[in-house]
């Protein structure tokens, strides 16, 4: 008995599914003739006025029929475009300091990294790092 009831159950399902496939289907059929005969009568309607002539179609024919997907009329575009400022990839180097003798970029000892953040926050002029060189 239990099988037969899931048999039921599974047989159930699947017409109810074909069912609301057939109904998507035809709704997405009466959506696209809907949208061609408005844009007949928009046809029509702007043909009829002269050329000079302003003419409010929405408030003629009424908003424009929109035609969805099987799945629905899905997302909405975004309202506002999004601007999206990546970081510099540009080296940051700004003295030469962070280069040893060679030219090769280096990591800052720890009393060039102290005097440079000293710099940063006290707005005091940059030296050349003679000074913090010579404390290696």
């Amino acid at each position: 008995r239990e099988r037969e009831r899931e048999n039921t159950e599974a047989t159930h399902s699947r017409y109810l599914l074909q069912r609301t496939n057939e109904l998507l289907q035809l709704q997405s059929l009466l959506d696209i003739r809907a949208t061609q005969h408005w844009e007949k009568r928009e046809a029509e309607l702007r043909y009829q006025v002269d050329e000079g002539e302003d003419i409010d179609i929405a408030a003629t024919l009424g908003p424009k029929p929109s035609v969805g997907s099987l799945l629905g009329v899905g997302p909405r575009p975004p309202s506002a475009a999004i601007s999206i400022v990546p970081p510099s990839t540009e080296d940051d180097f700004e003295s030469d300091d962070e280069f040893d003798e060679t030219g090769a970029a280096r990591p800052l000892t720890h009393a060039e990294l102290r005097a440079k953040i000293m710099q940063k926050t006290s707005g005091a002029p940059k030296s050349r790092g003679a000074s913090a060189r010579s404390q290696r």
